[in-house]
């Protein structure tokens, strides 16, 4: 609660949202700077024409800044896991001196996140994008047992098409395509796992 004593401590108003797992929230162009106090979501800046596009995979201590100018855009975040939002006012008395002084750290980590989306996004076939896409799920937040990996969250064809820019259809095809390996397995309700991690090679 470090965020939250600190603005208790500085007089400074803020909210605490509340987002399910599977929800999502509509984040309008605003002065507002959005932390993620806990969980794990992914953000999308969806267009006019209703074509959403994948910016970053968020968790804890993760900062957006909800400043864009253009109002022809919009952001959406979404809960792989229940996740609770720290909205603040920049242009609340003293919240721009207070916050730029203990964020630094933060956005540095921020930044890392939207690195991850755009690696993804770089590469040219589906199928590559999807694979890297799980394989870095795994890696940075799943758990050992055995000699597999799992991903600690649902994961569904809808989410993995959002993360990599295609169709839910086309996921489905490229995804049983990859669990018919045997290293990229789905086991139920949509949990995903990395068999036999000894032998993954990430080069």
């Amino acid at each position: 609660m470090t965020w939250i004593n600190l603005l208790i401590k500085n007089q400074i108003k803020h909210y605490i949202y509340k987002i399910p797992k599977g929800d999502s929230i509509i984040l309008k162009p605003s002065n507002q700077i959005i932390i993620i106090l806990s969980g794990i979501s992914y953000m999308g800046e969806i267009f006019i024409n209703k074509e959403i596009s994948p910016l970053a995979i968020l968790s804890t201590n993760n900062i957006f800044n909800n400043n864009n100018s253009n109002r022809k855009v919009y952001y959406k975040i979404t809960a792989l896991e229940t996740t609770y939002l720290l909205s603040i006012n920049r242009k609340t008395k003293n919240t721009q001196i207070i916050i730029d002084q203990n964020i630094a750290q933060y956005y540095l980590k921020t930044s890392e996140s939207y690195k991850i989306i755009n690696t993804i996004m770089k590469q040219k076939y589906i199928l590559n994008r999807v694979t890297q896409l799980l394989l870095i799920l795994c890696f940075k937040f799943g758990y050992i047992k055995g000699d597999s990996i799992f991903i600690p969250f649902q994961l569904s064809s809808q989410n993995i098409a959002i993360l990599t820019g295609t169709s839910k259809n086309t996921i489905t095809k490229i995804t049983n395509k990859i669990y018919k390996t045997g290293i990229i397995n789905k086991i139920y309700k949509n949990i995903i796992s990395i068999s036999k991690i000894t032998n993954v090679n990430l080069e």
